[in-house]
């Protein structure tokens, strides 16, 4: 989990470097490049943030299975008379 902790911060720092590269801009254009590049990047650092607490909540013990189905963004199927986790896909819209 470390390793994903470091790429969010890196993210971030990487916007927080992109919006002071903003302010440096002479152009318009290139004031517009740069706040479009550290916004993205806050948001993907935002993301990978929330990926890693995920992660983290989806290996504790006391978490249901729907939890654990919700979080992780898998299907939960009936299989020989236990659910279970599904490799499949399933996002739900929040």
């Amino acid at each position: 989990m470390a390793d994903i902790d470091e790429f969010a911060d890196s993210l971030l720092e990487e916007a927080k470097r992109f919006l002071e590269k903003s302010k440096d801009s002479k152009s318009a254009a290139g004031v517009a490049a740069n706040m479009h590049a550290a916004v993205m990047l806050a948001f993907c650092s935002l993301e990978a943030h929330i990926n890693a607490v995920a992660d983290d909540f989806v290996a504790r013990a006391d978490v249901t299975l729907i939890e654990k189905g919700l979080i992780s963004e898998r299907d939960i199927r009936y299989v020989r008379g236990t659910f279970e986790l599904s490799p499949a896909l399933k996002i739900w819209r929040l």
